[in-house]
């Protein structure tokens, strides 16, 4: 019995480092963009996990939006073109100073016929609580962490991965009325290309 109370205790002991050493690499992330180093930050970003999270929400919405586009073929070649073009547009966003001043201010703002992305600085998630940062973060996979973004009616969500000891940022969750946004934008884009 002492045996199996002691393997508990340490799985347990196990799991909260694993969390605690999550949310460490979080802060991490966090402190960089908060200094401005947009050069460090990008050495805590995985950009192709970043660029591919972020335009698979923006295809999905683009197909929501254009759902005669859907079917067979026709679906596949639409999400392809939808996808390629969000992805031009996604080089011209994930740059090293607007991704800084996205995770450290929270906005995004590129100019007055383009979407602009607001969203809670990252640094944000570590102000409240420790009830609130423990409730605000999850695993979603052994080396995948994601923390919520609480604002207001729209949520948000920034996943990170584990790779070599380091947690970098992996995607973005976007709120649906962002993503259909940037899918119109995607939808007009193709209509001038």
């Amino acid at each position: 019995m002492r045996k199996w109370l002691w393997c508990g205790i340490v799985l347990v002991v196990l799991f909260v480092g694993y969390w605690g050493f999550a949310l460490v690499g979080a802060s991490q992330v966090a402190a960089v963009a908060s200094n401005g180093n947009a050069d460090l930050l990008m050495q805590k970003i995985d950009l192709p996990a970043l660029r591919h999270s972020l335009a698979h929400q923006i295809v999905a919405a683009y197909l929501r939006q254009n759902p005669k586009r859907l079917t067979g073929l026709a679906g596949n070649l639409a999400g392809a073109l939808g996808g390629t073009v969000a992805d031009a547009m996604l080089q011209d966003i994930l740059t090293a100073q607007n991704l800084a001043s996205l995770l450290e201010q929270g906005q995004l703002n590129r100019g007055p016929k383009a979407t602009t992305i607001e969203m809670p600085a990252l640094g944000d998630v570590f102000k409240g609580s420790v009830l609130q940062i423990l409730t605000s973060a999850y695993f979603d996979g052994p080396l995948d962490f994601v923390l919520h973004l609480d604002h207001g009616d729209d949520d948000y969500g920034v996943h990170l991965h584990l790779e070599s000891f380091e947690w970098r940022v992996a995607g973005l969750d976007l709120p649906a009325t962002l993503t259909d946004r940037l899918a119109q934008e995607v939808a007009a884009r193709q209509k001038t290309d």
